[in-house]
């Protein structure tokens, strides 16, 4: 199955801003089934979804409580702070545009790395400090 890049940042994005921590300082999380069935996510097929959150576990780019669950029953904690960091780096519409329109002949698909190195010199040039 293919990555798709923009389920990837769109989940991220969701998690950012719909995860909670309570009172008592633990985190509140979110089932991924809830997530499949809100109207953001209505673009991707269901199992884009699962795919995008089984590698962002993968990557350590989020934490679930269990990830040897079906995808169905699989609750996200959290995100690292190498998701954070992955989300700072393409989370502005301008720079993921362009990131897109760079990668977008390339064939065999794009590293999350290479994602991400290439969205902080989108972000550099932007701002004027680029090489």
């Amino acid at each position: 199955m293919k990555l798709n890049h923009d389920c990837v940042r769109k989940l991220l994005i969701y998690l950012e801003e719909n995860l909670e921590i309570k009172p008592n300082g633990i985190q509140r999380g979110i089932k991924l089934r809830d997530i499949t069935q809100d109207k953001e996510f209505c673009e991707f097929i269901q199992e884009d979804i699962f795919y995008s959150a089984d590698k962002l576990v993968e990557a350590k780019y989020i934490s679930v409580t269990d990830k040897d669950v079906s995808p169905k029953f699989m609750i996200i904690k959290d995100i690292t702070w190498n998701g954070h960091d992955y989300l700072d780096s393409i989370r502005d519409p301008k720079v993921w545009g362009e990131v897109k329109d760079r990668t977008k002949g390339m064939t065999g698909g794009v590293a999350l790395e290479v994602i991400k190195c290439l969205a902080v010199d989108v972000a550099k040039n932007m701002l004027g400090i680029g090489n």
